[in-house]
Formats: structure tokens, C-alpha cells, sequence
């Protein structure tokens, strides 16, 4: 009755005790120490992107409150030429702002799966 055992290094083969591995033929080990893949360094904060998102935030909300404005009369009408790009320019700002500006809320409040990793860096 043979044994076997499971090789240490390999992709998960199984072999006798008669046979010999790479292992047993090298001498090297091929096992990982507990801390050798992940290390943990002091994460730096994106300021930069986070600059940007807050930028894109406020600058679209100011420009899409005042084409709405604009276009319900509550400001002159000698503007009205101004309301539409106003409008598409406060759309394509506020998007990624109050995309990003959601994910660095829920970072801050500490929300489950959200984390600085999800904010790319610039």
C-alpha cells in the first residue's frame, strides 16, 4: 500500500513517496511567509482628484441652477441665449462630480465597500 502526500510548491499534484518533487531536488522552499505579499504602507490621500471632484461638484450645480433660473424667468430674459450652454456644461460637470462626490461621502461616513482605492489618483 503506497502513500501519498501533497507537494509543496506546485500546482497541487499528488505524488508518492518513491517519486521526487522539484522541492526535495533543489532544496528550495516554495512556501510564503505571512507578510511577504501584502505590505502595508501609509496610504497617501488623492488631494488632487479630490480637488477636481469637489471642484466639478460646485461648478455644475452653479451652472444648472443658473440656467434653471434663467429659463424660468427668474432672471432677465437679455440672457436666454446664455441658458442652454450653461446647461449642457453643468451636465457634463455635475456627472462625475456627484459621481465621485457620492463615493467620497461614503468613504467618509465609513460605509461597508467603499474605500480610498475607489477614488482613482490624478
Amino acid at each position: 500500500m503506497s502513500t501519498f502526500r501533497r507537494r509543496r510548491g506546485s500546482y497541487g499534484s499528488i505524488h508518492s513517496e518513491n517519486d521526487f518533487g522539484r522541492d526535495e531536488l533543489d532544496g528550495l522552499s516554495y512556501e510564503f511567509q505571512d507578510g511577504e505579499l501584502f505590505y502595508t504602507t501609509e496610504q497617501k490621500l488623492p488631494w488632487k482628484t479630490i480637488c477636481f471632484v469637489m471642484f466639478f461638484l460646485i461648478v455644475g450645480m452653479i451652472c444648472l441652477t443658473t440656467a434653471g433660473l434663467i429659463f424660468t424667468e427668474v432672471i432677465d430674459q437679455t440672457y436666454v441665449d446664455r441658458a442652454s450652454p450653461l446647461l449642457i456644461l453643468g451636465s457634463l460637470m455635475i456627472i462625475p462630480g456627484g459621481y465621485y462626490g457620492y463615493i467620497l461621502f461614503s468613504i467618509l461616513a465609513k460605509r461597508e465597500g467603499y474605500s480610498w482605492e475607489d477614488i482613482p489618483e490624478i
